[in-house]
């Protein structure tokens, strides 16, 4: 008998069946959600000393407390029930009270009820139980308190054979490792070169699990490998269809293989399935049974062959193979770009088109995330509308916020195809898996997710593994490290928006800005100093450094973030933090938007001393990218914000940075001007540390203006003040302007042994753009001293630098540089080479 989409909701919702079946069916509720070692009260129903039941999760201690009264009770009766029921948390020195309910209570009214007990809740509200017991692995609960039968699924289970001349081998686009590893898995006979009877083949939803099991199946059976294939689909993650049990497959196998005589008893059913696949060992008739979308192992456990002789593929988005003995895991992810372009191409129909444009395909697979469901409806889009561009269709689903709902054509759906799996998960795993999503980019380290959760370390490990266990989230490249892939965030994120209220999410997001802007600001002193730091990632300058390379896209978002919510003081203090980073990345336009957060926070807070230090970088910012008019009226700004905020130290910072523009745009006289002013304002405010910039802008002044003795005598100065603040940076900086100097005036000695340690100090503080400048300058040295070969060899190293970080002009002066040393060899057609790599 068929029944309505959403029975579980009304039979729960209409509850006749009295409280023993109700505290039964809550603690299989629990069960699922990952509560163990339950233990309800006796007698179930009648006096429960305070609770119905004891459990642990997390290794702490929790009560049940169930309430199902028939139809939906007024607010405040629930709200007195669970007060009550909580005072049993005390009385047995509990953790905390899960609460099973069948009442619609809102997210409104979740709060209250949160707020309502001192201590910990986790409340089971009537939508909440139903997802829990609509899920297909919860189909004989559903039967035993529902009276809801999906024992049988709605279309027959058949066992697909295959033989050699009935395979067809389908063409597969990419997974060459993959289609390679299945050959080796088995050799000319058949057997398995690893020894394994059973590959597991797991994977994110959508990522072709299914699709690479078929041909792998279907290839090996066309090329004699096996003497006949078992193909079933096991309905693990159907939406409509309740998971397929082996003894609903036994018989549909039998018939595969060629047996009449079916015994309709279901337990003769599996011996004479066994019987069956022990005589094919005995005859060395080799079988292949692939299950496909398998969910558990119990659903296929009585299935495996028992002789060794057998092979076996399971596809599934669980980790099943440490469960099994002789068992190989293969994992899958999303395609890489070329191939999923290609895919794209050829499943469109369009690669015979003659204005078919590759990278709009390439473009058009990174917007699915290489994912082969998606790429999969998107040529099913493409195909079914000659007329649609596949740059429209790009533009259509740019928007993040709807761009699931175009992942849909068909029966296909990648919003459908998440659920799924997402369906299966435990509270804790489904908290986890909904606040994944707050992180700014898709990679997190498990640390952040601590502290954005405010939960315990063991907590959010055990979820997060759960959650890489069933392909919602992969491990990053490093240690702690996770990935979400992106079409599985948005529907976190959707998840998150639809079931969360929004002051918990913003709550948990204002946790995580407090730990990475708390971190960030210690690890950013260490690019230009040196810091005592509470914190494990910035307890050196390696450390910092590799930290803040590795959340970046963590950190640049956090800024946007927290400018966003309204976090003032987390916006400023990431803006600024994050400039010296992306300064050394040289990802200007990136510091300039974050810049422009910690301006807009200092404007918020209406502090001028805030306004002036996000100015001054701002124009120093400009300064590097030749927006010279821009950076001169912010610098005028950042002096009178200064002035006005009675801070000495920053209106001389202004003035640094306004030298360096007026050198450029008006000539070294002007410079000095400004830097005058710059020295006198640091000597009023007693700012040594901060004097020796000064002195080393003004030797450099010196140097371009011709005054080399004074030049010297001057950065030598500078460089004693940054070697005792420890400015690591401006060290290095200061070391070849001075040896620049030295060269100059011909104490190329010293010079070379200068620039050595400038070389050294740039690779500490990981500055590629300074470490490409003092390579070049060096290779211009041995130019001077006629060691040409020498020269070009420190020009290549400094032009590898300059590309790496993409800085085009010193690309060019050094192609320049290298041109003007194949003239003086000779070697007229090298240096056209040169300059003409130059003017590209």
């Amino acid at each position: 008998m068929l029944t309505r989409w959403d029975e579980t909701w009304h039979r729960l919702s209409n509850w006749t069946n009295g409280q023993a079946p109700s505290e039964r069916l809550a603690v299989q509720v629990l069960h699922q959600s990952g509560y163990e070692a339950i233990d309800p009260s006796h007698p179930l129903g009648g006096p429960d000393g305070a609770k119905d039941a004891v459990m642990q999760r997390d290794g702490e201690k929790w009560i049940m407390a169930a309430y199902f009264p028939r139809g939906q009770q007024a607010f405040n009766a629930v709200k007195a029930k669970l007060e009550s029921d909580y005072r049993g948390v005390g009385k047995h020195k509990a953790h905390g009270l899960a609460f099973i309910t069948n009442q619609e209570i809102s997210i409104g009214d979740r709060r209250i009820l949160d707020e309502a007990v001192p201590g910990a809740l986790d409340l089971y509200h009537l939508e909440r139980v139903v997802s829990i017991l609509d899920m297909p692995m919860m189909a004989s609960v559903r039967t035993q308190f529902l009276q809801i039968d999906s024992t049988d699924p709605r279309s027959p289970v058949i066992v697909r054979a295959l033989s050699p001349a009935t395979a067809g081998v389908p063409e597969i686009v990419a997974r060459t490792d993959e289609k390679a590893l299945f050959e080796k898995l088995w050799n000319a006979s058949g057997e398995l070169a690893t020894g394994s009877q059973i590959l597991v083949l797991t994977g994110l939803p959508g990522s072709g699990k299914s699709t690479l099991a078929d041909w792998a199946c279907r290839s090996a059976s066309s090329k004699n490998r096996f003497y006949r294939s078992l193909v079933v689909d096991m309905r693990g993650y159907d939406i409509d269809e309740s998971p397929v049990t082996a003894n609903q497959v036994f018989a549909s196998a039998l018939r595969a293989l060629g047996v009449t005589d079916i015994s309709a008893d279901l337990g003769q059913q599996g011996t004479q399935y066994h019987q069956a696949l022990d005589w094919a060992a005995e005859r060395e008739e080799r079988l292949l049974l692939l299950l496909d979308n398998v969910f558990s192992l119990e659903q296929v456990r009585t299935l495996l062959p028992r002789s060794p002789f057998h092979r076996v593929i399971i596809t599934s988005r669980e980790s099943l193979a440490p469960e099994l003995q002789n068992a190989t895991p293969m994992r899958i992810g999303p395609l890489s770009n070329p191939d999923a372009a290609d895919l794209l191409l050829r499943e469109s129909g369009r690669a015979s088109n003659e204005g078919a444009v590759p990278s709009e395909f390439a473009e058009l697979a990174a917007v699915c995330g290489d994912l082969p469901l998606a790429l999969r409806i998107c040529a099913a889009i493409l195909r079914s509308d000659a007329r649609l561009d596949v740059r429209d269709l790009i533009e259509e689903l740019k928007e993040e916020n709807d761009r699931l709902e175009g992942l849909e054509y068909g029966h296909l759906a990648v919003r459908a195809s998440i659920k799924t799996s997402v369906a299966r998960l435990s509270s804790s795993e489904l908290l986890h898996f909904k606040y994944a999503s707050a992180h700014p980019s898709a990679e997190f380290s498990t640390e952040a997710v601590i502290h954005m959760m405010a939960d315990r370390h063991v907590a959010t490990v055990r979820a997060l593994r759960r959650l890489r266990d069933r392909h919602l989230l992969e491990d990053a490249h490093d240690t702690n490290r996770w990935r979400m892939h992106d079409l599985v965030r948005l529907y976190s994120r959707e998840l998150s928006e639809a079931q969360e209220a929004p002051e918990a999410r913003q709550e948990a997001q204002a946790r995580l800005l407090e730990f990475y802007a708390d971190i960030v600001v210690d690890a950013a002193g260490w690019i230009d100093g040196s810091v005592i730091s509470q914190y494990k990632q910035a307890e050196s300058r390696s450390s910092a450094l590799a930290w803040m390379h590795r959340e970046l896209p963590n950190l640049v978002g956090s800024a946007f973030l927290a400018k966003t919510l309204g976090h003032t003081d987390a916006a400023w203090r990431m803006g600024m933090s994050l400039v010296p980073i992306l300064d050394l990345q040289r990802s200007l336009a990136v510091a300039l938007r974050v810049l422009a957060v910690a301006t807009n926070a200092a404007e918020q807070e209406d502090d001028q001393v805030k306004l002036s230090k996000a100015l001054n970088n701002t124009g120093l910012t400009l300064t590097s990218l030749d927006r010279l008019d821009e950076a001169t009226s912010t610098f005028q700004r950042a002096i009178r914000a200064a002035s006005s905020g009675g801070s000495l130290e920053d209106q001389a910072a202004a003035w640094i940075g306004l030298s360096a523009v007026y050198r450029q745009t008006f000539g070294t006289g002007a410079a000095l001007h400004a830097l005058e002013r710059a020295a006198k304002l640091r000597q009023e405010a007693g700012d040594l540390t901060g004097m020796g910039y000064v002195l080393t802008n003004i030797g450099i002044t010196l140097r371009e203006c011709g005054r080399y003795g004074e030049a010297i005598h001057t950065l030598r100065s500078a460089l004693k003040v940054h070697r005792a603040s420890r400015s690591k940076r401006a060290e290095a900086s200061t070391l070849a302007q001075l040896a620049t100097a030295l060269n100059q005036v011909g104490n190329t000695k010293e010079a070379i042994s200068l620039f050595q340690e400038a070389i050294e100090a740039y690779k500490e503080v990981q500055d590629l753009v300074g470490l490409a400048m003092a390579q070049m300058n060096l290779g211009n040295l041995h130019v001077f001293l006629g060691d040409s070969a020498k020269a070009l060899d420190f020009y290549e190293e400094s032009l590898a630098l300059f590309g790496k970080v993409g800085h085009v002009a010193g690309q060019r002066q050094v192609f320049h540089n290298m041109a003007a040393v194949h003239h003086r060899q000779g070697q007229p057609e090298a240096a056209k080479e040169y300059e003409r790599r130059r003017d590209e």
